[in-house]
């Protein structure tokens, strides 16, 4: 994760299905075309379809 929420995108999104705790949307450290959802309580990490795709797509950074 970038450790910081997208600027930009709606930094709220949904409830983790684990905890029940609202989702803090994050740019991914590899690509930032993808914004992960991550749970501050059970350090759970949830993506959308396509992003794992789209993460092991994407070229690394310099």
């Amino acid at each position: 994760l970038a450790g910081k929420p997208n600027e930009g995108a709606n930094q709220r999104h949904g409830a983790c299905p684990r905890e029940g705790q609202e989702l803090i949307r994050v740019g991914a450290a590899r690509s930032r075309d993808v914004i992960v959802d991550f749970c501050w309580k059970c350090q759970g990490v949830w993506l959308d379809a396509g992003e794992l795709e789209r993460l092991r797509n994407a070229p690394p950074k310099s």
